[in-house]
C-alpha cells in the first residue's frame, strides 16, 4: 500500500472565507458565498451550496500544497450526500405528487 500525504488545507464556512480566518476566530458577516473560481460561472450557477464550497477548499488546498490542480488525482466523497438537497427531494415527493426539481436531482445521490 502507498502511503498517502496531505500537502494542503482549505476551509470555507459562512464569516470564515479561508483556514487562516477560521483560525482567528473573527467571523465575517460578509462571507456567505463560497468565491470557488475553480468552477464556471455558468456551471456555479447552478450548483448547490456544498458543491460550490467544495470546489473553494480544493482551490485553496491546492494553492496552499503549490500544486497544479490538472495533474494530481483527487478524490470526494459524501456518506450521506447533500442533506438540504435530499431533504427538499423528499418533501417535493410528499408534497407534489412525486414532481422532483431536475436541477435539484442532479446534485443528489438519491
Amino acid at each position: 500500500m502507498k502511503p498517502i500525504h496531505v500537502t494542503g488545507l482549505g476551509l470555507w464556512a459562512p464569516g470564515f472565507p479561508t483556514l487562516a480566518a477560521w483560525r482567528e476566530g473573527v467571523a465575517d458577516d460578509a462571507v456567505v458565498k463560497p468565491k470557488c473560481k475553480l468552477v464556471d460561472a455558468r456551471l456555479k450557477r447552478g450548483s448547490s451550496r456544498f458543491a460550490n464550497m467544495l470546489g473553494e477548499v480544493v482551490e485553496q488546498a491546492v494553492r496552499a500544497a503549490e500544486l497544479d490542480v490538472s495533474t494530481i488525482p483527487t478524490f470526494y466523497g459524501s456518506s450521506l450526500g447533500e442533506i438540504e438537497t435530499m431533504v427538499t427531494l423528499l418533501r417535493m415527493l410528499y408534497e407534489e405528487e412525486g414532481k422532483l426539481s431536475p436541477n435539484r436531482f442532479k446534485n443528489s445521490v438519491h
